[in-house]
């Protein structure tokens, strides 16, 4: 019989909760790569990938929203709160959309101060 302990997928709710109804007690990771390509997407889905393009300071902080992933535990809520600070009001696209990966991989709880990176057996990053 088919028993997974972990599975890592992109962030669409359907396949989330799918996993978790067939396969309960299996862990259910969201992969890193997809937190960057779907921040990106947003940039360009709110047409700003010419001022990402050109603007050093600009990209440089919206590549900052997925790597909290790489921030101690602990300090993450509080470096997420400085950066938001810091971020331009044409980033808050970006940081809801940021946001709302991070809250649905947590099933709509608050995990910002919880969020780190772990390498699985392969070399994947991934967000637990």
């Amino acid at each position: 019989m088919l028993n997974p302990k972990t599975f890592l997928i992109d962030y669409e709710q359907a396949a989330r909760s799918a996993i978790e109804e067939v396969f309960a007690n299996a862990t259910v990771k969201g992969c890193f790569y997809h937190v960057l390509q779907n921040t990106y997407r947003k940039v360009q889905c709110e047409g700003l990938q010419g001022k990402y393009q050109t603007d050093a300071d600009f990209a440089l902080k919206i590549r900052m929203l997925p790597a909290l992933a790489f921030i101690p535990q602990g300090e993450v809520a509080d470096t997420f709160e400085t950066l938001q600070e810091t971020m331009p009001p044409e980033a808050d696209p970006a940081i809801d959309y940021f946001e709302y990966i991070v809250h649905t991989l947590a099933d709509n709880v608050d995990i910002i101060g919880e969020l780190h990176v772990s390498l699985s057996a392969c070399g994947i990053f991934t967000i637990v």
